[in-house]
């Protein structure tokens, strides 16, 4: 019953701003559903009976409408099946041209899905109950031609009641469109963690720079960031990280691209005062269907994926594509070397404009020395290393 008043109130809402006199009233909404099976994923045991048949979805439904002159209303109600209620995903108000600058104040989305460093958002739809996040805060944007910067100072998390859990987030970046063979940008983010009384806060700053191109056909992006800060008063943070891709495009029987990406992030040394893990502000680096639907930071993580995507010239609304991903310890054991492989395969199904269905097959081949130590609570080498699958259907609506 809950659900079908929060429905109707939604409808109503949107009804009563769609008839006020209120300029530039604009709606879209994007639904997802996914359907899937999968087995292994959690041990690599096929006798241990854990396979599954689930389902997620999510409802994300997006009003804007100018509110004077200058100023305009984003709000975004967003039901998933990790909530029980609707939920606000964002709810701001934008200002333009206030001292040269562009604001937005209250709670938004930040940064792009899948960044290394920095993403509040939703998050990718094979993420079990497909999540989202969202700072509160402030953003504001300066730009000219070419030369674009932003500040933002929010919140992650605000208890209200309880300070010693609150986690501020102040960021500032700017990007140049210098040329179409280097785009650069540079960021600075510091997150800091309210500790309780009289204990250190946690504090981490994490500074990068990374740039984008084109060159002689094909496309390339690179990034590189390094965490640093206090973890607490004995223990510093000292962590780095490598993010390189770059794909092709050719015309040969309908379109292809190829591509390939790697990406390393630093692991601990177990050096006397230092963490040298990778550490992140709010990662969303998710490689893998299977791998990704678990973890989403380069933290001691080595990886590469080499992928064909091919949309067919005969039937222009089927995408075929593949990918290989390999995931390793970046600080590497004595005992073992890699975590596995994983091998997905797609085809999406573009049946108008903004319906779209893609059914996947994914399967992670676990590493043997790895589940050796992983799965048998003996160490006699005796471990399990099924491999892991997951196949499913996704339906995707937008309007």
């Amino acid at each position: 019953m809950k659900k079908v008043i929060a429905l109707v109130a939604i409808l109503g809402f949107a009804g009563s701003i769609a008839s006020a006199q209120v300029g530039n009233f604009k709606y879209e909404g994007d639904f997802k559903f996914h359907k899937y099976y999968n087995s292994n994923t959690t041990d690599a045991n096929s006798d241990a009976g854990d396979k599954k048949e689930d389902q997620d979805y999510q409802a994300n439904i997006g009003i804007s409408f100018d509110a004077g002159q200058d100023a305009n209303v984003q709000i975004n109600l967003i039901k998933n099946a990790g909530a029980n209620d609707v939920n606000f995903g964002q709810a701001y108000v934008g200002i333009n041209s206030v001292l040269k600058l562009d604001h937005k104040f209250g709670r938004m989305f930040y940064g792009k899905a899948g960044d290394i460093v920095a993403y509040y958002g939703p998050d990718a739809w094979y993420v079990s109950d497909m999540p989202y996040t969202a700072l509160e805060g402030w953003l504001g944007e300066w730009k000219n031609e070419k030369l674009n910067v932003n500040a933002v100072i929010g919140k992650e998390v605000d208890a209200k009641t309880a300070k010693a859990t609150d986690v501020n987030i102040h960021g500032l970046t700017a990007s140049y469109q210098l040329h179409e063979l280097l785009n650069p940008t540079a960021y600075i983010y510091k997150q800091v963690t309210i500790s309780a009384a009289g204990t250190a806060d946690d504090t981490l700053n994490v500074y990068g720079v990374k740039g984008n191109g084109k060159f002689m056909g094909f496309d390339y992006y690179g990034e590189y960031a390094m965490s640093r800060g206090a973890k607490s008063d004995t223990v510093d943070y000292e962590g780095s990280a490598l993010l390189l891709g770059a794909s092709y495009n050719l015309d040969l029987l309908g379109k292809w691209t190829f591509s390939g990406e790697y990406g390393m992030g630093s692991g601990d040394e177990a050096s006397a005062g230092k963490d040298e893990d990778f550490t992140a502000i709010a990662s969303n680096y998710r490689p893998g269907i299977i791998w990704g639907a678990g973890t989403n930071s380069l933290s001691d993580l080595t990886t590469w994926n080499v992928g064909a995507m091919w949309n067919l010239e005969k039937y222009n609304k089927l995408t075929l594509s593949g990918k290989l991903l390999n995931f390793s310890p970046t600080e590497e054991p004595a005992t073992y070397d890699t975590y596995g492989t994983e091998l997905d395969l797609c085809a999406k199904w573009q049946h108008t404009e903004n319906v779209s269905f893609k059914g996947y097959y994914a399967m992670f081949m676990a590493d043997k020395d790895y589940m050796d130590i992983v799965n048998d609570a003996t160490n006699d080498d005796d471990g399990t290393d099924d491999a892991a699958y997951q196949f499913g259907v996704l339906v995707n609506v937008k309007f």
